[in-house]
């Protein structure tokens, strides 16, 4: 529900105009200054009054519903909730968070949500595992984190991102590979390619993660390109296949 000031890419026209702050003129945005939106004072006046009521109906039981953004009014229906702000109103001043999950079952459960609109009828199925899973073996894989530090980042935001990195790379087995590229408004790998898991690479990874402050715009085309970029080596089915799977995690 906020709106956040805006990031206008490129090289400032006027050097004065830059150290102003936000929505300044670019090379890339010749009138940035032009299409930023005002800022309003702090105070409750100010800010825009927003309603909100939610009819959730996943098509399976849900549990563990709830916001830890803001004070609400649970009703419980069959299979599904209606939420609204405890308070018949609330500034704008903060995004909206709702949170919750499937209830768990010992036997496998499908979710199926359908749309229908002009350009046709789009579906996404959701299963979900039962609460038991015979333990099998997980196949190696390379692992690709790709962060998201801009300014926007600051604070608490940037803090949980670097320790939720920490964990996924602590968490890393040692036939697994592993890279991590952070980005503002350009790109900065931590390897040029993913690297196997060992002691050097994991204290490398960390230190790596210690070093990042949020700061500058947003711009994650060269990110992901280098994300992307290693194709697996060989055909699929043949000797020289690559055989871990590829996963990339974009952390914002």
């Amino acid at each position: 529900m906020v709106v956040r000031p805006r990031y206008n890419p490129g090289e400032p026209l006027d050097d004065r105009q830059a150290r102003l702050g936000w929505g300044f003129d670019t090379d890339q945005v010749p009138d940035g200054s032009t299409i930023t939106q005002p800022w309003t004072d702090g105070g409750r006046d100010g800010q825009n009054p927003v309603t909100l009521k939610i009819n959730l109906s996943p098509g399976f039981d849900m549990e563990d519903l709830a916001s830890p953004s803001h004070a609400v009014t649970i009703v419980e229906q069959d299979r599904g909730a209606e939420i609204t702000l405890t308070d018949s109103d609330v500034p704008a001043d903060q995004d909206f968070i709702l949170r919750w999950k499937p209830r768990a079952n010992k036997a496998p459960q499908i979710g199926m949500f359908s749309e229908k609109t002009k350009l046709g009828e789009h579906r996404l199925l959701m299963l979900i595992p039962p609460t038991t899973l015979r333990a099998v073996e997980a196949a190696p894989r390379e692992l690709v984190i790709v962060l998201d530090k801009p300014g926007s980042m600051g604070g608490q935001a940037i803090r949980q991102a670097k320790s939720a990195v920490r964990r996924a790379i602590m968490r890393l087995k040692d036939d697994d590979t592993f890279n991590i590229v952070a980005f503002d408004n350009a790109s900065q790998p931590l390897f040029s390619t993913s690297k196997p898991v060992t002691d050097r690479t994991i204290d490398a990874a960390l230190d790596f993660v210690a070093n990042i402050e949020a700061g500058g715009g947003t711009e994650m085309s060269s990110a992901l390109a280098h994300a992307l970029a290693n194709a697996p080596i060989g055909e699929p089915g043949s000797d020289e296949a690559q055989p871990a799977m590829k996963q990339i995690i974009f952390c914002h």
